[in-house]
């Protein structure tokens, strides 16, 4: 049985840039059901990606940003893992409750690029 956990995107979190400390621009977090390592290496081959040993016993996935289809099938597979959506742009207010939310919205998308990136190359115990 896939390991529900909870994810909280960097965009839910104060971040640095250059100096300067920003806000984070939205709240909230999802559940994603995290794939054993049998399903992330099927979802691998699925997009046409690498794995790339880091030394250690960790590997991790090169992507190749620049193939489209890789990364829309990558956001198909993340869909089928995130079992709920609770955020909220601080600004607008506007909320956000399912993955067909973010999707709709282009400010989520390097959003949907980082949930698909956690589900494609797993999490360690204790890790968010």
């Amino acid at each position: 049985m896939a390991k529900e956990k909870e994810f909280i995107p960097s965009e839910c979190k104060e971040r640095k840039e250059g100096e300067e400390l920003l806000p984070p621009s939205f709240s909230g977090s999802l559940k994603v059901e995290v794939p054993n390592f049998m399903k992330r290496m099927e979802y691998v081959k699925q997009c046409n990606f690498k794995t790339v040993d880091k030394g250690g016993g960790q590997m991790e996935i090169a992507a190749g940003m620049d193939n489209i289809d890789s990364i829309i099938q990558m956001a198909k597979i993340a869909e089928k893992h995130v079992k709920s959506v609770s955020l909220k742009h601080i600004e607008s207010g506007e909320e956000y409750k399912s993955w067909g939310d973010l999707l709709e919205d282009p400010a989520c998308d390097s959003m949907i690029s980082e949930i698909s990136g956690y589900i494609m190359n797993g999490v360690s115990a204790g890790k968010s």
